[in-house]
């Protein structure tokens, strides 16, 4: 499958995007040591996962699905949820004076701050950081008395824990949307804010009081930002939406169906570009790493029917990447009284693309859902958008925290802010290998593994089941390993050791090339690990 070419406007942007990830030559192995596997692509013709499987038979892969359990969280949306230890922390916009968008006053909009042990349950402490309304008890958490410059409105891009911190004092890190005043008061004694309007760095020790990285962040990208350290490079890496007004087949079309009204709007494109830091001040440009294509366009009369709203990624094991994709869909079109162009049915949802190198990425399978919108009525019945996903802290799936509409984009009645729901997936649950009723197999390319044992993250129906084979390089089963060696696994695990005759010990293959097939009957395989 092919990207199409698309101008990007942005110099030195890669205009062809690439499907696939070069997988290891057929007669090399894959080194898996003890990392655990998943099927992330990139997908062969016939749908298998063309860097793990070398064939299946009667087996599909298939996209999990987060369900949104319908919690809400009875605080304003958008804001930012990170876990630090066992502490989550919530960092949201709250209106402060009354404003509108064309109004942007001192303080329109204030960053405050929320905790919780469950993630249920939230407390506002009372913070003392600045004085509001005539008391210090609040929970304000910015502008504060420390901050000296004039803004009408703080937004949080993303808070994290950074691995790579050179010390207690910059353990977290920030990005804050800062937006000074349209008209400055000439009453109001605080300065201006540093380079205006745009995204700024910021460290903290305790999450709460946050000191600013000199100048504001050298990113261009429009929408969301979410920076976090890549060990596996060495690098803080942040996806974010590009957005350029030079598609000359939509200028062609709606200037065609429409006729010469002033709509350039329409030559918009919107698409995830990836930028990386060494230091998280100063970033390189935004590279376009994955773009709507043919497919997504399929049986369209308009050009251009999706766009790409956000890209949360998270690193989640060193060599696999998921990316959680707003994908706003829009086909339909009317001109509104105004001369404006107004496009339906303008929902949005979440799909999953996946990568090995967080940079030529992997549409999920059948590109179906993951977090669906909601029954009509409900908060998210009209639109959702994701934050980064977070380990639960009371079990070990996902949480996933995103912002739902009741309506859709194009709604004149849509108003307010969006409601904070939570998703929740199971642990691996991204994409499946999913066995037939009657059965089926699997077969991996030449392993190479450390460890003593197999684990499975695997589920099967009541009458299903899960047996592994382990071959050799050139596919023939080893004595003691064999099919008929293998013990049935059934039920639904998310860690379960594979055995054979009882025995689960794999010591004495590690570090040779082994192939395993697994032997499947109505069964869901989510991932696989050799553990010590």
């Amino acid at each position: 499958m092919r990207f199409r070419r698309a101008a990007c406007g942005l110099a030195g942007a890669a205009f062809v995007l690439l499907r696939t990830l070069a997988a290891p030559a057929p007669h090399e192995p894959v080194v898996v040591g003890s990392e655990k596997q998943l099927f992330a692509g990139p997908w062969a013709e016939d749908g298998r996962d063309g860097h793990l499987v070398a064939s299946m038979r009667n087996v599909t892969m298939r996209t999990g699905e987060a369900i949104a359990t319908g919690r809400r969280v009875p605080l304003p949306a958008p804001g930012f949820v990170v876990r630090d230890g066992s502490l989550h922390r919530l960092y949201y916009g709250a209106p402060g004076v009354e404003c509108d968008y064309w109004n942007q006053k001192l303080h329109c909009s204030l960053l405050r701050y929320a905790e919780s042990d469950d993630g249920v349950n939230w407390r506002k402490p009372s913070l003392g950081l600045v004085e509001w309304e005539g008391s210090r008890d609040n929970n304000i958490l910015f502008p504060n008395d420390d901050f000296p410059y004039a803004v009408s409105s703080v937004g949080v891009n993303t808070v994290f824990v950074d691995p790579n911190a050179s010390g207690p004092g910059d353990r977290l890190k920030a990005s804050y949307k800062l937006t000074p005043p349209r008209e400055p008061d000439p009453d109001d004694e605080m300065e201006p804010l540093p380079d205006g309007k745009g995204k700024y760095g910021f460290v903290s020790s305790d999450g709460i009081h946050w000191t600013r990285i000199t100048g504001k962040l050298g990113t261009s990208g429009d929408g969301g930002f979410e920076p976090f350290w890549d060990g596996r490079i060495g690098k803080y890496v942040a996806y974010s939406r590009v957005k350029t007004f030079d598609d000359p087949r939509q200028v062609d079309y709606y200037h065609r169906v429409y006729g010469e009204r002033k709509m350039g709007w329409r030559a918009r494109l919107l698409r995830m570009g990836r930028s990386v830091s060494d230091d998280f001040v100063h970033w390189t440009p935004e590279e376009i790493v994955l773009a709507p294509d043919d497919v997504d366009e399929a049986n369209s009369v308009a050009p251009n029917r999706v766009d790409f709203y956000s890209l949360p990624v998270i690193q989640y094991t060193s060599r696999v990447y998921v990316a959680f994709l707003s994908v706003y869909s829009h086909w339909k079109a009317e001109i509104k009284e105004d001369g404006s162009l107004s496009q339906f049915p303008g929902r949005a949802d979440i799909q999953l693309a996946t990568s090995r190198d967080g940079i030529h990425w992997n549409r999920s399978p059948g590109r179906t859902p993951f977090i669906r919108l909601g029954p009509q009525g409900s908060f998210w019945a009209g639109m959702l958008f994701v934050k980064r996903p977070l380990p639960s802290a009371s079990d070990p799936r996902l949480e996933i925290y995103f912002d739902g509409w009741q309506k859709v984009h194009n709604d004149p009645t849509r108003t307010g802010q969006p409601v904070r729901g939570v998703a929740i997936a199971r642990t691996d649950g991204f994409i499946m290998a999913e066995a037939a009723y009657t059965g089926g197999e699997l077969t991996t390319k030449p392993l190479v593994f450390e460890g003593n044992s197999l684990q499975l993250n695997a589920n099967t129906g009541a009458g299903g089941i899960v047996q592994v084979e382990i071959q050799d390089q050139s596919g023939r089963p080893l004595e003691g390993f064999k099919a008929a060696d293998a013990d049935e696994i059934n039920g639904n695990y998310l860690k379960i050791a594979a055995s054979w005759r009882g025995r689960p010990d794999v010591s004495s293959l590690a570090g040779q090339p082994v192939r395993l097939r697994f032997v499947m009957r109505d069964a869901r395989l989510y991932s696989f690990q050799f553990v010590r």
